[in-house]
């Protein structure tokens, strides 16, 4: 339980921090937001494949999350549909510590992350935060951007994310 806490702590000071992630090789253009992320994979079919299924998992949580952490939500039911155990305990623990912090962030996160699928059932997300996009009282934290790993898997249904760890600031 002791390792969930420093997760969780972890992920609360990335919260607290306005994390967003940075996609690679994009300087003039507004960054995509989560949601729009999603609705391009659905059109475009991708989320018809374990990969772009998986990814519209990981996608959906970070959306989930954004959104919840700007109303200032603490345990958004919507989470559930994309996160799982481990994972939606933390970025819940996360929220509740974010709001605890004070003032909602604003912004969203540009997520940039990459899939190598562990059988047909379970797939492996790696991913880049910078929070460069994500602010508290329009100050960003200027912190490296740090890696974030997940593992998504299918439990017959659907693909939920259900592990979730967040590296320290430099480590992408």
């Amino acid at each position: 339980m002791r390792s969930l806490d420093v997760v969780a702590t972890g992920c609360a000071v990335l919260l607290a921090a306005c994390i967003g992630c940075s996609a690679a090789g994009i300087d003039d253009e507004e960054p995509a937001s989560p949601e729009a992320t999603l609705v391009n994979e659905a059109q475009s079919g991708a989320a018809e494949t374990p990969e772009g299924a998986a990814l519209a998992a990981y996608n959906g949580m970070w959306a989930v999350v954004v959104d919840a952490s700007h109303a200032g939500e603490t345990a958004p039911a919507e989470l559930e549909r994309y996160a799982t155990g481990g994972a939606l305990e933390l970025m819940n623990q996360a929220l509740q510590s974010a709001k605890i912090s004070g003032e909602p962030p604003t912004g969203e996160p540009v997520l940039d992350p990459e899939v190598v699928m562990d059988g047909s059932a379970k797939a492996n997300v790696t991913d880049c935060v910078d929070d460069s996009q994500w602010s508290v009282d329009g100050q960003s934290s200027g912190g490296a951007p740090r890696r974030v790993d997940a593992g998504v898997g299918h439990d017959g249904l659907v693909w939920r994310v259900f592990e979730l760890r967040i590296w320290e600031p430099g480590t992408c």
